[in-house]
């Protein structure tokens, strides 16, 4: 199946995938999504209207924030901040969109990286989260610090 055809289903309210409210992340989530398309599809649009409908439902705000290749595919790496909380990882999501636009064997090499890539995506909520921890505890000894 092409992602176009899924992708305009997914856009219509009743279609969409919800993102769990009662996941309780504490490091942060990762969305991850693949599709194929058509080598005249434009990717840009599609990975941009995508991300938005995978957080349509909540107050977060998808950003763009990457572009490259990943195993011969196009790669979009999006940030969705909570508007109040914008610092706290816990309360962001990850959104990265795999487009295979050139019949390249993504599928089969991500499942071969599958531990890898879990690994090293862990790994980065994990420096995330400890940068947030570092930033809050320096703000609280920067005030103890005035008070003495």
């Amino acid at each position: 199946m092409y992602l176009p055809v899924l992708s305009r289903s997914l856009f219509q309210k009743s279609n969409r995938i919800p993102i769990p409210s009662n996941i309780q992340a504490s490091l942060g989530q990762t969305l991850w999504i693949y599709g194929e398309v058509d080598p005249s599809e434009d990717c840009d649009t599609l990975a941009e209207k995508l991300a938005i409908a995978l957080v349509a439902d909540t107050n977060l705000n998808p950003v763009g924030t990457q572009q490259g290749e990943l195993f011969g595919s196009l790669l979009f790496e999006y940030q969705a901040l909570d508007p109040d909380e914008p610092d706290n990882p816990a309360k962001q999501c990850h959104i990265l969109i795999v487009i295979n636009n050139s019949q390249a064997a993504t599928g089969t090499l991500a499942a071969e990286a599958y531990d890898w890539l879990l690994n090293l995506l862990c790994s980065y909520h994990k420096i995330l989260y400890i940068y947030h921890l570092g930033r809050e505890r320096y703000r609280e000894a920067r005030t103890i610090y005035s008070d003495l």
